[in-house]
């Protein structure tokens, strides 16, 4: 939705409008920077109520049960703050009550739909009135009140003469859409087939580069008969069909389910080029593609040179997602791309090791250690360290720390790891606010935010909030010198 809208357009004459539109664009990723959660949430409601202002706004959300934290924090935004004629419609299966309870009081569950209304979805397909009373009959109890059930029945039954009782018809949806793809003309179920890979909405650009060179003259004529099937349909019908998608995703599913594991290797690899050097394509979407290639690959055979070559590509491409999402503040998501590329990277990747370091610094240390690097192995020491002193309050081996950081220091000072050198002076600030030591805590803090000010990665950002909340719950004064810290420090 928000790609469609002229941002400069819309928010011409609104206060702070460049801002707002600057912050949509980092955050849908169509320009460089990165906008943290709370300010993109920010603008994406400022822009909501702008569009609002012209006239009542609808924002439908679909397949929400696959939402990421952060969307559904960001509609749970939009429905506490957002002012104007806004309605927030979503659609997901049951599973969404499970992340968000709260919003079961606000959900309305489909049944299946009544008999009467059931013939009255038929009577209203093209062709549906005339349709003879027995082949209706066998549409509606076969489908048991389920929509697209209903609709592809028909569209089954139209394109496969069905009408009669003596011709079968497949008993349930998976086994319907099945029968529906494998009827169809060659041409257009490799068309089908090769869309399904980008997602349930493709573009026919894209498609194009997917699609066999003999069809590629023709593939608006299949395309336009998939539409007229019931199969895809315009993402924009305003506009030229540029963009499309399948009309729901079991539709899609039963397509890419259709494909050669080798051959949706091969796609996914062809797409990820393509996106990386035709489209302004965020890194979490290159890297899915490359990610879901090696899937494939791996599923076959032993990962062969070129397979592992993919993997790190992935790797790599996922690792940089994860870090644009820490410089927004999305902590879960980060969490989720930097899972993802450990898995893809080669076991003796530095990156992976420096990866595992903020994820599992126990497994790190083993890791650094075997991959025989000082540097990593003593970053995977100070992260240890500090993760036992804030989740224990420990003061046991605080002496010890204090060694193990000053010797960091000094090695990370020799190599000009600035990362490494915020974490160390970070965990020697947490031991000297332990000990009641402010000014050797403040000093400490000064250094960690120096050093932390020349990593780009987005994990090391200054830690007046951690040290302040410590003497919160330990109910201890908040040193002074702290707090004016903390103040001057701009946010």
């Amino acid at each position: 939705m928000i790609r469609d809208v002229d941002l400069d357009t819309t928010l011409a004459g609104e206060e702070e409008g460049q801002i707002v539109a600057g912050r949509v664009r980092e955050l849908i990723g169509v320009s460089e920077g990165a906008a943290s959660s709370e300010e993109g949430f920010w603008a994406v409601r400022r822009l909501c109520e702008a569009l609002a202002r012209e006239r009542p706004l609808v924002l439908l959300f679909e397949d929400l049960h696959w939402g990421e934290p952060t969307l559904l924090d960001l509609i749970a935004h939009l429905d506490e703050r957002a002012q104007g004629p806004i309605l927030l419609l979503s659609a997901a299966r049951l599973e969404l009550r499970e992340k968000r309870p709260s919003w079961a009081e606000a959900a309305l569950t489909l049944e299946p739909l009544p008999e009467d209304d059931s013939q009255m979805l038929v009577t209203s397909l093209p062709g549906g009135a005339g349709l003879l009373p027995e082949a209706r009959t066998r549409i509606l109890e076969t489908a048991s009140g389920n929509p697209l059930f209903v609709e592809q029945l028909f569209a089954y039954v139209e394109d496969e003469g069905a009408e009669e009782s003596t011709t079968p018809i497949p008993p349930t949806i998976n086994a319907l859409l099945t029968a529906r793809l494998d009827a169809l003309p060659e041409a257009e179920r490799v068309v089908l087939e090769r869309a399904s890979v980008e997602g349930k909405i493709f573009q026919r650009e894209s498609l194009v580069e997917l699609t066999p060179e003999r069809l590629r003259p023709t593939i608006g004529e299949h395309l336009t008969a998939l539409v007229r099937k019931g199969l895809v349909q315009p993402e924009r019908p305003a506009r030229e069909a540029e963009t499309l998608r399948f009309h729901h995703d079991l539709v899609r599913d039963a397509a890419y389910g259709a494909l050669p594991k080798r051959t949706r290797a091969e796609l996914h690899e062809r797409l990820a080029d393509w996106l990386e050097t035709h489209a302004a394509t965020p890194d979490e979407v290159v890297g899915y593609h490359l990610e879901q290639s090696v899937r494939c690959r791996e599923q076959l055979a032993p990962l062969d040179e070129h397979d592992l070559e993919l993997a790190t590509r992935a790797g790599r491409k996922l690792t940089d997602a994860g870090f644009r999402a820490r410089a927004r503040g999305d902590i879960s998501g980060t969490r989720h791309l930097h899972e993802r590329a450990i898995s893809l990277l080669p076991t003796d990747s530095a990156q992976r090791v420096e990866l595992l370091i903020e994820l599992r610094a126990d497994e790190a240390l083993q890791a650094a250690r075997a991959h025989g690097d000082r540097r990593l192995e003593l970053r995977a020491l100070v992260v240890q360290a500090t993760k036992a002193l804030t989740e224990t309050s420990s003061l046991g081996a605080t002496e010890g720390m204090i060694v193990a950081a000053e010797q960091a220091i000094r090695l990370f000072e020799d190599v000009r790891d600035e990362s490494g050198l915020a974490k160390a002076w970070r965990l020697l600030c947490y031991v000297y606010s332990h000990r009641g030591k402010t000014d050797a805590a403040i000093h400490a803090a000064l250094c960690q935010i120096e050093h932390a000010q020349q990593v780009t990665d987005g994990y090391e950002t200054p830690i007046f909030d951690q040290l302040i909340e410590e003497h919160v719950v330990g109910r201890t004064p908040v040193p002074e010198a702290l707090l004016q810290l903390s103040s001057s420090w701009p946010s």
